[in-house]
Order: structure tokens, then sequence, then C-alpha cells
């Protein structure tokens, strides 16, 4: 693994900085067989996929619209939300990229 920050992580610093991430629900099971990933996680806003590698996470990325990639993880957004809506979940899934220990 590239980082130890889990899809779980991302989704507690969605939660912490008060951005929509409701009726969140695993779905490592149904989507990463075809994804490729090891962790996802599905809410009314995003969905947030952990992969094994960068390189990988860069395949999915390729095959989504409306989605940012920060190293191994994938955000797609839900087609609900605004520019500035992405803006603001982007920033905050950077930031929870850069500073693993505090999700």
């Amino acid at each position: 693994m590239l980082n130890d920050v889990s899809v779980d992580a991302v989704l507690a610093a969605l939660a912490k900085a008060k951005l929509p991430a409701l009726n969140a629900h695993d779905t490592t099971s149904s989507r990463c067989p075809e994804a490729g990933c090891v962790e996802a996680i599905d809410t009314d806003t995003v969905s947030i996929l952990k992969f094994p590698s960068t390189g990988r996470a860069e395949l999915y990325a390729a095959s989504v619209r409306d989605m940012l990639q920060v190293e191994d993880v994938v955000v797609v957004f839900a087609p609900t939300l605004t520019t500035g809506q992405k803006a603001a979940y982007g920033q905050v899934v950077k930031n929870a990229m850069l500073t693993p220990a505090s999700p």
C-alpha cells in the first residue's frame, strides 16, 4: 500500500469538515472485484475507493467521469454536486491524504 489512509478515514475527514456524506455503506464486496480496489464506500454524495497502487487508481479513474484521484484513492462525485462543492470535497480529501494521523 502506498499509504495507510482508509476509506473510513477519508469519510471521517468529510464528516469533520461538515460535508454531506449520508447513507454510507460498504461496497467493497460488490464494487472492488470489478474495479480492482481494496476498499469502497458509497454515500449519497460521493463514492470513495482505495486501490492497491496509484497505477490501479489511475486506470480506474480514467474509466469514470466526475472524479478526483489522490494517490491511491479515487473519489467519484454524485452528479448533483456543484463545482464549488466538488472543490470543497477535493480539498478535504487531499488534506486527509497528507495528514493520515488525524482523520
